[in-house]
Order: C-alpha cells, then structure tokens, then sequence
C-alpha cells in the first residue's frame, strides 16, 4: 500500500508517518500543488497511491481544489470509480458545510484534527482490506 500525506504542518506529517505500520510506503508533502504533481506522475508511472491524506488548510492550493484536482487527474486517466485512491480531508475546524463540499467533490472520510491512532489504524486496515479483494477479482 502506498500513502501520501499533505499536510502543511511538519509535525503532523512526521506524526502520521510513524503511526504507520511497517510495510506501507509513504511520501509526504508539504502543499497541495506538491501533492497534485505526485499524484499525477504516479498514475503516469502506473502506480497510483492507494491512500491519500489531504489537510483542508493546505496551502498553495488549498485541500478543496487539491481533492478536486486529483480526481480529475484520476478521471482524465481512465481511473474508475471504485479504482481511486482513497482521500481522507482532515481539518482543524468542525464545519459541516465544508465536509458536505468535500464529499460531494469525492472525499471519502472527513476527520477532525488531530486524527486518532485508532481512526487511522482502522482506515488504514479498510483500504488494505479492499484492495486485497481487488486483488483476488
């Protein structure tokens, strides 16, 4: 499994990356125009992340239009629905409104910062699990 964190806050980056369990590869960024270009050239190179973790604060490119970008880059490549990556927006505030623009633009989780070990633990295990199913089709 490969995972991208960005997130403006070197803190949180490092943070998240240790809470990885061993095995899983990941690579971070600081802004959303870093995390688009890294998602565009791993789906040219044909090895798409599998999960992407996006701050909503991000800056250069702010977490919304950066979600939105990527699935763009993603539909532009013939990437199927059910066959994206996984994008968790985070955020520091609780605002419905934001999260509700998030899903509709193809978020799949939306959390409030600072994210749990457990919360990541599980959505960590989830992805692995559906892309092990994948696998076996």
């Amino acid at each position: 499994m490969t995972v991208l964190f960005a997130d403006g806050n070197y803190k949180n980056r490092i943070w998240n990356q240790i809470r990885l369990k061993d095995g899983i590869a990941c690579e971070q960024v600081k802004n959303g125009d870093e995390a688009v270009r890294k998602v565009r050239r791993r789906i040219e190179d044909r090895k798409p992340y599998d999960l992407i973790f996006l701050d909503e604060g991000l800056s250069v490119g702010n977490g919304r239009t950066t979600l939105e970008s990527i699935r763009n880059i993603e539909a532009e490549n013939g990437i199927l629905l059910g066959d994206e990556a996984v994008i968790v927006m985070t955020s520091a505030e609780q605002n419905k409104e934001k999260a509700l623009v998030a899903f509709c633009n193809g978020c799949d989780y939306y959390l409030h910062l600072p994210v749990e070990t457990k919360m990541l633990n599980s959505i960590i295990k989830t992805t692995q699990n559906d892309l092990d199913l994948k696998d076996r089709c």
